[in-house]
């Protein structure tokens, strides 16, 4: 397929800064342009040469056929980067640019290349190349095709995830959802699932990791299968189902699966720990927990939030040596890390730990935490630290200032 000609008019015409008549000045009418732009008419043979040379523009790459070979190559690379195995993905990443580099492919196959690279460079955490990339690629929305917009909505959903907000990745989620085909993947329910899980609302969120599920078997992409297991395990596990949840949790480490990579594994002990600590079962917890911390000891922005269940387990347990130790280790991780979201949390630990004054308390709630989690944090961390702080004012008996927080639970 290639991309119209009217619409690479219209893009280079605005990448250019023309106006419509200053392009078709002494080539075509204004409305000839128009129309053209528009796909309202096709372009005769001269004009289209005439607008070509004044945009600089290579007529021959417009009507060039895709290259069979290289989309093969790219839907592998998709699909390296979709299985988190970073050699191959890796290995594609150079293929695929020399390919490009060394012979011009058409104007349709470019937008395959550069939006499966946006989404190498989200996978590698290059966040600056990412963001040129997202940058060229957001002007070029006229220019793209169905699955090329599924593509772009389900990346830009996947960032959103990771490093925006939640809501803003469910919108790109749910455009992306309606311009899938009819060959349905499994990856867009799973990513809906993580970001329902997140907003708390788990009985959706288990809706989709099951239809994932159900996918991911028809692939047989057993891998993707233990990700959805994960997000089962811990939605039962906030719904307060611990057998479902450990049912869940035990079906991954009984798993004949032997390249599950470290970091699902250290997910996976910190989840199964999570379930414990609300079980109360600290000692157990603990065990889970320092497993997890030693699986992912090379990668210390991924122990943070074993670090910081474990700083509570050691809390409740009345091991003031160990929380102390394990809460400033975290404080000095997120800071230099720069993880404001556990920052926040060990601050407010902290704060709980040396039974700070309530003054103290008010402050970093108020001003600090809440704000953050309300824009950018879970439901669940949100809902905590609002009935925190409303419950501190209740007991000061500033009941007016309670009543507005609590009302906010609700809102």
């Amino acid at each position: 397929m290639t991309i119209l000609a009217g619409q690479l008019i219209q893009y280079f015409r605005r990448q250019s800064g023309l106006t419509l008549e200053q392009l078709s000045k002494n080539i075509c009418s204004i409305t000839y342009l128009s129309q053209l732009e528009n796909n309202k008419r096709l372009p005769k043979e001269e004009i289209l040469l005439e607008l070509c040379a004044r945009l600089n523009l290579d007529i021959k790459r417009m009507y060039k056929a895709d290259s069979l070979k290289l989309r093969k190559d790219l839907l592998s690379f998709y699909h390296f980067i979709q299985q988190r195995n970073e050699e191959e993905a890796d290995r594609m990443y150079h293929l695929i640019t020399a390919a490009f580099h060394s012979q011009q492919q058409n104007y349709h196959m470019e937008l395959y290349y550069e939006l499966f690279v946006l989404n190498y460079f989200l996978f590698k955490k290059d966040l600056p190349a990412f963001q040129e990339c997202y940058t060229l690629l957001d002007s070029k929305l006229l220019l793209m095709d169905k699955e090329q917009r599924y593509y772009f909505e389900t990346i830009k959903g996947t960032y959103a995830l990771s490093y925006s907000s939640v809501k803003d990745a469910l919108t790109s989620f749910h455009l992306a959802l309606s311009l899938e085909g009819k060959g349905k993947r499994g990856d867009l329910p799973y990513k809906m699932a993580i970001a329902y899980s997140r907003l708390n609302r788990l009985i959706r969120s288990n809706s989709c990791a099951e239809d994932a599920v159900a996918l991911f078997q028809e692939e047989l992409n057993y891998l993707k299968v233990m990700d959805c297991y994960m997000i089962l395990g811990i939605n039962f596990n906030l719904l307060g189902e611990y057998e479902l949840s450990a049912s869940y949790f035990q079906k991954m480490i009984d798993s004949p699966i032997n390249d599950l990579d470290p970091s699902f594994e250290g997910m996976l002990y910190h989840n199964y720990g999570y379930l414990l600590y609300n079980q109360k079962k600290f000692e157990e917890a603990e065990i889970h927990l320092k497993k997890s911390l030693h699986i992912r000891s090379n990668s210390p922005q991924a122990c943070l939030g074993s670090l910081f269940l474990l700083s509570k387990v050691y809390m409740i347990m009345n091991n003031t040596e160990y929380a102390s130790i394990s809460i400033n280790q975290g404080k000095e991780i997120a800071s230099s890390e720069n993880n404001k979201e556990y920052l926040l949390k060990f601050n407010f630990l902290s704060c709980q730990f040396r039974e700070a004054d309530q003054q103290e308390i008010e402050e970093l709630l108020k001003n600090h935490i809440i704000p953050y989690f309300e824009r950018y944090g879970d439901e669940d961390d949100f809902h905590y630290y609002v009935k925190t702080l409303a419950d501190l004012y209740y007991r000061q008996h500033k009941y007016k200032s309670a009543s507005d927080y609590y009302k906010r639970m609700i809102t």
